[in-house]
């Protein structure tokens, strides 16, 4: 199978050959292109990601062909099979292979960003009209939605309900804040026949306009008369002190009550809502009244268009559990398997509605006698380890070429082998693409003597994609690379830089030795220092003899500093010392350096006289110095 890449990000001409019904392997250093290979083939973007200076358009086929179904996992992909929850109404475990729940959990998100904007900017609204209720002493409700009958204003509209008289009704509304009180305060002194105040004779209209007034709350008239004016009309409509005017406002209140309640309960729920785990807060719709309509519209239409939202999640969920059952549907045993292989303490098993039908899948710590489900328990690298099996599964239920981006960057030797054995069992005689900047992999597929796919290693320099086939053998001990490299040698110079990197991090009069010569030490200062501590060259030699056995049979030369040295053909990293030392770029002396100074890090790896890795810059250095 041939896949063809151009144009794409950085891939300006990629070709490369794979096995089919093989597991094959795509070895490279970060940066390389590796992740845009599975991009492309995903035709993701093609406009946005064009590559730069690119002529023509961007064109990607496998086997000379545009047509083709694929499965990838990498990062994007992980999202789609671990979902995090806080509510027992919905499950770990969906597979939303679509992206079709993430698209709604991400536009229910920005609605519910809307929402929290329309609160804002409705609060001072919102607390005036607090404080108009509580001053009228309207604080709550019946259960059937009405005015309790201790509200001031409720007592204030049946006073007023006792007199046809609107002379009455009128001194009440002139008095001044304290007079009704006043009033009231004398009946405890009044008689029969006696006014309290003036102790004069009543007659009987003061007397009935006195017995009307008592009928009234000082307070709640005095908070009427001072905050009538604030709760909100329709139209043109004003509302004044007499009974009209009060059975209107007890309307409002109740109304406004019915609001407010809404209002706060929309608010209590913004303010719960974890936007890492958004999807937990479409369990229930928002209660959306009229009543809210009227006095908070903007709020009203923001919570309208969550509820909307809602049921397009709710749905996109339902077919995500759905999707999840037919992957895991009579899998979760040998999944569990794998999880115990990975040293996973957690287990997956199915959740059953009263009927017995499965109605989704939990993630549950082993040994927990609760049985809760615990997916926020899970450490990222554990998710992602999840997350590969469902794609893994998922797999077997169609025929799709498979590639799987860096399945095992960031675990150790025993995992990223137990992840490798994983594939090559469960996708056995399928076309597998692995892309990795761990060379573990490789090293895997070339030791499975049932796998003959091909493992490739990947550089890309400078819009030059370069794929070269990896055999069993490049995979060696570092210092046997650096051995044979100084057995087959004759030149001087090369020998030197290749013991140098054989005592790379054993210091020592040897490693001091070489490393003078590297830094083009004179003959006297190499000798100098080694008569400092009683040594000759042919010490130097003795040593590396006795150290390495294998090069008894090399006859190694004294240093001469009047020799030449060409480097025509060497490679890259004997180049490197040669170049550190005639260089001034700081740049390009240090990615040099690290060429050096890093092989001391490797054990068993890739040869690196065969592979050789450099950055676009360096590149560009060896070509314009004649290095090449």
């Amino acid at each position: 199978m041939r896949v063809e890449i151009s144009g794409f990000k950085n891939l300006y001409d990629f070709k490369c050959d794979f096995k089919e019904g093989k597991i094959n392997v795509i070895y490279g250093k970060s940066g390389c292109g590796k992740s845009s290979i599975s991009e492309a083939l995903l035709n993701k973007d093609f406009e946005n990601n064009k590559s730069v200076d690119f002529e023509g358009e961007v064109s990607v086929k496998v086997d000379g062909s545009q047509n083709y179904d694929i499965s990838v996992f990498d990062r994007d992909k992980l999202s789609d099979y671990v979902i995090n929850k806080k509510d027992t109404n919905f499950y770990s475990i969906l597979v939303d292979d679509d992206k079709a729940l993430r698209k709604e959990l991400k536009e229910l998100e920005n609605l519910v960003q809307e929402l929290r904007t329309s609160l804002y900017q409705s609060d001072n609204l919102f607390q005036e009209y607090k404080t108009v209720q509580k001053e009228l002493g309207c604080s709550s409700l019946t259960k059937d939605n009405k005015l309790s009958a201790k509200s001031k204003i409720l007592k204030l509209e049946s006073a007023l309900n006792t007199t046809n008289k609107r002379s009455y009704v009128s001194q009440i509304e002139k008095m001044p804040n304290g007079k009704l009180k006043w009033i009231k305060d004398g009946e405890k002194y009044r008689d029969s026949e006696h006014c309290p105040y003036c102790n004069l004779r009543l007659s009987k209209s003061n007397a009935k306009y006195i017995d009307f007034v008592n009928k009234f709350e000082a307070k709640a008239v005095d908070k009427y008369i001072e905050l009538h004016d604030k709760l909100p009309t329709t139209g043109d409509t004003l509302l004044a002190f007499n009974s009209k005017s009060v059975h209107a406002a007890v309307h409002i209140i109740r109304n406004l009550q019915i609001a407010i309640k809404d209002y706060e309960n929309i608010a209590n729920k913004m303010q719960n809502i974890d936007y890492l785990n958004i999807s937990a807060y479409v369990q229930t719709d928002m209660t959306i009244s009229d009543e809210l309509k009227t006095f908070f519209p903007d709020v009203y239409m923001a919570a309208k268009k969550i509820n909307k939202k809602n049921k397009a999640v709710i749905g996109k969920i339902n077919q995500a559990k759905n999707k999840t059952k037919t992957i895991l549907n009579k899998r979760v045993q040998p999944l569990n398997n794998y999880l115990r292989a990975l040293d996973i303490p957690y287990s997956i098993s199915a959740s059953y509605s009263s009927n017995k039908s499965i109605k989704g899948y939990k993630i549950t710590l082993n040994n927990d006698v609760e049985q809760k489900d615990r997916p926020t328990g899970l450490s990222n690298g554990e998710k992602n380890l999840v997350a590969l099996l469902m794609f893994i599964y998922e797999c077997k239920n169609n025929n799709n070429i498979i590639i799987i981006d860096d399945p095992a960057s960031d675990y150790d030797d025993y995992r990223m082998n137990q992840i490798y054995n994983i594939i090559s069992k469960e996708l056995k005689n399928r076309t597998v693409i692995v892309l990795s900047h761990n060379c573990a992999f490789a090293k895997y597929a070339l030791a499975d003597r049932y796998n003959k796919g091909l493992v490739q290693y990947f550089t890309n320099i400078n819009k030059k994609a370069i794929l070269q086939i990896i055999e069993k053998d490049d995979f060696n001990d570092f210092d046997e690379f650096v051995i044979n490299r100084i057995k087959r040698t004759n030149d001087y110079y090369s020998k030197i830089f290749n013991l140098r990197l054989l005592y790379e991090g054993k210091r020592g009069f040897v490693y001091q030795y070489l490393s003078a010569i590297v830094h083009c030490a004179s003959k006297y200062e190499v000798e100098t220092e080694l008569a400092k501590i009683n040594k000759e060259e042919k010490d130097v030699f003795n040593e590396i003899y006795k150290k390495f056995p294998q090069l008894k049979e090399i006859q190694f030369e004294e240093y001469d500093d009047k020799k030449k040295i060409s480097i025509r053909d060497y490679t890259l990293i004997e180049k490197a010392f040669y170049i550190r030392e005639k260089c001034n770029d700081k740049d390009i002396k240090k990615e040099l350096s690290d060429m050096i100074h890093l092989n001391q890090k490797l054990k068993v790896c890739l040869n690196p006289y065969k592979f050789e890795y450099r950055s676009n810059n360096l590149d560009d250095y060896l070509k314009e110095n004649n290095f090449e």
